[in-house]
């Protein structure tokens, strides 16, 4: 006895979950761009707020995949960042927080520590 038959409704199903998985896959590789883009957004605005005078500061920041939420705070010599963004549903939140980059002070220490050599005799 020869049976004729084909593959065409356990192809049709292994296609369908792999197609589904392709899809979950790409779409979460989508998300992680996002975070790491807004977290770059975060970084680079915190940078930036070293250098600015400003206490508090609220700023929106768009990129390729929607509207990044950006709040700033200083407290002394300690700038902290918080960036939210909503995109596809998906809520993510990021902190920061560094000190504030002061180039003459760096260089005021490099010179005391040249006049203290000098007065040492070393």
């Amino acid at each position: 006895m020869d049976w004729k038959g084909s593959y065409t409704v356990e192809a049709a199903a292994v296609m369908g979950i792999f197609c589904f998985l392709a899809v979950g896959l790409i779409h979460q590789i989508y998300q992680m761009h996002d975070r790491t883009a807004g977290m770059m957004i975060l970084h680079q605005t915190v940078e930036k707020m070293g250098n600015d005078e400003q206490k508090k500061r609220e700023t929106e920041r768009t990129f390729s995949a929607g509207i990044v939420n950006v709040f700033l705070e200083t407290d002394g010599e300690i700038v902290s960042g918080t960036a939210e963004s909503t995109v596809q549903r998906t809520v993510w939140r990021g902190q920061i927080e560094t000190e504030i980059f002061r180039p003459e002070r760096f260089l005021r220490r490099i010179e005391a520590v040249k006049q203290l050599g000098d007065r040492n005799g070393s």
